[in-house]
């Protein structure tokens, strides 16, 4: 886990992530920029999905992170993208289209939380 040096992490943290056969990675000291791609995930999984879940077990924690992860990279437009999606398919750089002669999928994702709609391929 990468984070930065603030007194949020303490020592407890580190028996947590041995806990989970993780490793700590402390970004150096006065340097919050290293780690804003992080920073910015975990801004979003945590106000998009995590403060509106009881997460029950570690098992139910790594299933709803791995789905948010698939979401975030497959079907989530990125504002540091200009709206574009970071794993692209056929349909991204569309600037304009005539909606009245197109069909529109609407699927559910997160168990409810997100509601994605794409257009038919």
């Amino acid at each position: 886990m990468v984070h930065d040096r603030g007194v949020l992490y303490g020592h407890w943290l580190a028996d947590i992530l041995l806990e989970f056969e993780c490793q700590s990675i402390k970004t150096p000291p006065r340097y919050p920029w290293h780690n804003s791609f992080v920073e910015r995930f975990n801004l979003s999984i945590k106000t998009e999905i995590l403060n509106r879940i009881i997460l029950i077990e570690v098992d139910h924690v790594r299933v709803v992170c791995l789905s948010y992860q698939r979401f975030y990279n497959t079907m989530r437009p990125h504002q540091g993208l200009s709206g574009r999606i970071p794993c692209a398919t056929k349909s991204d750089g569309i600037n304009s289209i005539d909606l009245k002669n197109i069909e529109v999928f609407k699927s559910i994702e997160m168990g409810g939380l997100v509601t994605q709609f794409r257009l038919a391929a």
